[in-house]
């Protein structure tokens, strides 16, 4: 029993020391007996604010991956002024990169209504979040979610009719640059299923203007994903690495 409660405490304590670390990890036991889908709060060491898990979902595995395991914990170049979250999700991601540069301002999108609300509590205390309720796209058309019974952080999305009832505006790269009348993306996070295959088989002259891009590719959802992601940058000086899931390219200005 001790064995097994060393070595699930181990990541925990080697992010944040032994005290910090294991009151983090027992504060996760809530989930045990929290109802499924209801929330229940945690306190990341080094961070004010409480972030909301759901119980007995993939939160809780997407919490560990960025905030214990540390795959977009990376070294970024500044300056870094504009930050975009694809595929945001509840809002983890999001708070991390507002408490590695605060105050920059971070847009994140996100499309399903369930996890939207999660990311408004989760984010209602950084005045730099914005919340985006649409999907990256190649074009600015109507998406909808294809497998809605899925587990929240794996919804695809394919074209529609406008008229859709469960449509909801896609909206692209370009499209936010110039929301924002900026010129440059210093951080790209990209986490769709597999739309970034649509995305990155289109016009991709924008990254041009990305500073550090976070993709994670989905051929096991969309064949060729990597092939057409990777191509496509090939056009622009990088240098890559693979961070957990996250394949983490940077480019030369």
């Amino acid at each position: 029993m001790l064995k097994k409660l060393i070595i699930a405490t181990k990541p925990f304590r080697k992010k944040f020391g032994f005290i910090q670390g294991a009151s983090l990890w027992l504060s996760l036991l809530k989930e045990k007996i929290t109802a499924p889908g209801q929330l229940f709060r945690v306190h990341v060491p080094g961070i004010k604010k409480p972030i909301y898990l759901r119980a007995k979902t993939s939160d809780i595995e997407v919490f560990c991956q960025i905030f214990v395991h540390g795959e977009l914990d990376v070294k970024i170049e500044p300056p870094v002024n504009y930050i975009v979250d694809a595929g945001a999700n509840i809002g983890l991601s999001s708070i991390w990169f507002a408490n590695r540069f605060p105050g920059v301002l971070i847009d994140s999108l996100e499309v399903d209504s369930n996890n939207i609300t999660v990311l408004q509590l989760n984010t209602k205390d950084y005045s730099n979040i914005n919340i985006v309720p649409k999907g990256l796209w190649y074009s600015a058309t109507t998406l909808r979610i294809i497998n809605p019974d899925a587990e929240s952080w794996a919804f695809r999305v394919e074209d529609t009719d406008e008229n859709d009832p469960m449509g909801f505006p896609a909206t692209t790269i370009v499209e936010l640059m110039k929301a924002r009348d900026s010129k440059r993306i210093d951080v790209l996070k990209i986490d769709i299923e597999g739309a970034e295959k649509e995305v990155f088989e289109s016009d991709t002259s924008w990254l041009s203007n990305i500073g550090t891009l976070f993709i994670e590719l989905h051929d096991r959802l969309k064949p060729d994903c990597s092939r057409v992601v990777f191509d496509a940058c090939s056009k622009y000086k990088h240098k890559k690495l693979v961070s957990g899931e996250y394949n983490v390219l940077f480019f030369s200005a």
